[in-house]
């Protein structure tokens, strides 16, 4: 879905997210910058069935700058979940200059095929697993 798209969609808490692991990594060998690896975890807490369509990345830069990065699937997958179903994605992104703030969106329908998205995830500053 484009950026212009997703302003019209309803903000629902739909599947309840939260960063379940984080870790801030200085990047391997001679290259500057961080490796960013996370995973996140979301359980359905509607009343009924859902589906993930898509997610948006959004990393805000100190000098004003934003990076948006927007897909139609979740990591690979459009999964559909049932009432109270989890469903965790993990993956590493790599940062030559590491962002200020990084937000996720996911995007879905939910069984009578009403569109909605995600509260931004903000991920946090510094290092932090559970």
């Amino acid at each position: 879905m484009s950026t212009d798209e997703t302003r019209r969609l309803p903000v629902r808490n739909v599947p309840d997210m939260a960063i379940a692991g984080f870790v801030r990594l200085p990047m391997p060998s001679r290259r500057r910058g961080e490796l960013w690896r996370f995973r996140v975890s979301m359980r359905n807490n509607s009343p009924g069935t859902i589906c993930l369509r898509g997610r948006k990345w959004v990393m805000s830069y100190a000098n004003g700058e934003q990076r948006v990065v927007e897909a139609t699937q979740v990591f690979n997958c459009r999964p559909v979940l049932e009432r109270g179903a989890v469903f965790s994605f993990g993956g590493e992104m790599p940062f030559p200059t590491p962002p200020e703030r990084v937000e996720l969106r996911l995007f879905g329908e939910d069984q009578l095929r009403s569109p909605f998205m995600t509260p931004p995830l903000v991920f946090p500053q510094r290092n932090r697993l559970r």
